[in-house]
């Protein structure tokens, strides 16, 4: 073999530096899929005052919908985003966890290197909220100084797939605060039925990696639990993929004129079968639907594309949205 020349060998070396610092990128982006919340931008968004979708869902729906659209016609690389929250007087745990899909979810983030900065809120209670919901496990910040965990959140949970380790864990907090068997039962069902049918029909993937070639994000869902009293947990539950109205209207005979209802058909259980006659589960929502039928939870809210229902014990509350949104929110709340 004919021997390098010392220049050619100097190339080699600085080539392979140059190959390392890649991976080291790489292995650094696709660590805990935390990214940056700090530095400089180039675009400015100020988020509503009331940022929740369960809220203020339009406001909020269209506060997140600028970001993306702007991502959109992204056509260079480096570009910054600035998220302005210092003057909001309200936000919901369901708006931050949108917004961690955003930084840490979205494809085309990664392919032109978009990077994220922003504040905190002014009003201290709602600074706290946030820092103790968990935020800071999937963003990094200034300083490095101690997050407070309060006992009566379960701060953040994400995943990409059905986690049953997760799923036992939001029930475990549950159990030290509520008595009733068939509630933890329901609860444990409820969060089943949400990962994986989530999983399973968000993206219509015929491999088991959770990514929709299609779609704005890589999959991930993200799960909040917070005791309102001494008889009261709430939860809060969001996912990145298309939407339950896109996905049903794939399956369903009937025509409607607003994505309401779709979503109710599908909590019907009346999408249980496809166009093409092959049987359907209907995602899992009938059994959801049951558990509030049965007043085993309380307070369904959901929330997809442009589709807002409260569910009730025996019928439905339908809400107008004009903006859409890429996903879908769950609220409930239990008693103990």
């Amino acid at each position: 073999m004919k021997k390098l020349s010392k220049k050619q060998q100097e190339w080699q070396v600085y080539r392979s530096k140059k190959i390392q610092e890649k991976h080291k990128k790489r292995v650094y982006q696709s660590k805990k899929g935390v990214k940056s919340f700090v530095g400089n931008h180039d675009e400015n968004y100020q988020a509503p005052d009331i940022f929740s979708f369960i809220e203020n869902a339009d406001e909020t729906i269209e506060f997140f919908n600028g970001i993306l659209n702007s991502i959109k016609l992204c056509r260079h690389s480096k570009k910054s985003i600035y998220i302005d929250i210092k003057s909001i007087k309200n936000v919901t745990i369901d708006a931050i966890m949108y917004l961690l899909t955003i930084i840490n979810n979205l494809k085309m983030s990664y392919r032109f290197r978009i990077g994220f900065s922003g504040n905190m809120p002014d009003n201290p209670k709602l600074k706290q909220l946030i820092t103790e919901s968990g935020f800071y496990k999937y963003v990094r910040k200034e300083n490095d100084d101690p997050v407070n965990i309060n006992e009566n959140n379960l701060q953040i949970v994400a995943g990409d797939n059905c986690n049953v380790e997760f799923v036992t864990r939001i029930v475990d907090f549950v159990s030290k605060r509520c008595s009733s068997k068939k509630v933890i039962d329901s609860l444990y069902s409820m969060l089943i039925e949400l990962t994986s049918n989530t999983e399973e029909h968000a993206y219509e993937r015929k491999d088991k990696k959770c990514t929709d070639k299609k779609g704005l994000f890589n999959y991930r869902w993200y799960c909040y639990a917070n005791c309102c009293d001494d008889k009261r947990i709430s939860f809060s539950f969001v996912d990145n993929g298309r939407g339950i109205p896109t996905t049903v209207k794939r399956y369903i005979r009937d025509i409607f004129n607003n994505d309401n209802r779709y979503l109710i058909s599908a909590l019907d259980g009346k999408c249980h079968r496809s166009r093409i006659e092959k049987p359907n589960r209907g995602f899992g929502l009938p059994t959801i639907r049951a558990l509030r039928k049965n007043n085993y939870i309380h307070n369904l809210h959901i929330i997809t594309n442009k589709a807002d229902i409260i569910v009730n014990e025996n019928d439905y509350t339908e809400n107008n949205i004009n903006n859409r949104l890429s996903g879908t929110l769950f609220y409930w709340e239990i008693f103990s």
